[in-house]
């Protein structure tokens, strides 16, 4: 991924994990920084958690950069947002920003547990919280209500 000046000037470069990628033109609303989903193809032959993976890129003094949001206990976590089987996401607009609501089931124990997080840009920077509850979300079937994932 290559960011470039208004003369055409090489600004940065980002190596994405994949060959094949797609750019999202529209910024995301309430960003701490110009930020631009880009979504890399992983997809491979088979399995239910490969697929699409969508980072959002902020574009911050002239260089590429991941984000990431911080998390209640104040960590810093890149912003992953998948597309498989077991994962899935979208973008919920509310009034002035976009929140990123992500849903994912993954082994555990003899079962399943399935993660509701959201992430949400504010000023300071993106926020994460997340709920998590046992048992299994498939992408076959319907997104998550809203309000299953964790309120702002």
């Amino acid at each position: 991924l290559e960011l470039r000046g208004c003369k055409g000037q090489l600004l940065d470069r980002l190596t994405l994990q994949g060959a094949l990628a797609r750019l999202d033109p529209v910024p995301l609303r309430g960003a701490p920084a110009p930020t631009y989903l880009v979504s890399v193809d992983l997809t491979a032959d088979a399995g239910s958690y490969n697929g699409p993976l969508t980072l959002p890129i902020e574009v911050v003094k002239n260089h590429l950069k991941p984000a990431s949001a911080r998390t209640p206990k104040g960590k810093l976590e890149p912003i992953r947002l998948a597309l498989t089987g077991k994962a899935q996401w979208k973008k919920a607009p509310l009034r002035n920003v976009d929140d990123l609501l992500s849903v994912s089931s993954q082994p555990r124990n003899e079962g399943f547990i399935t993660y509701y997080r959201r992430y949400h840009p504010t000023p300071q920077g993106w926020q994460l919280k997340v709920r998590c509850e046992a048992g299994m979300w498939e992408s076959d079937g319907e997104f998550p209500e809203t309000s299953r994932f964790p309120s702002r």
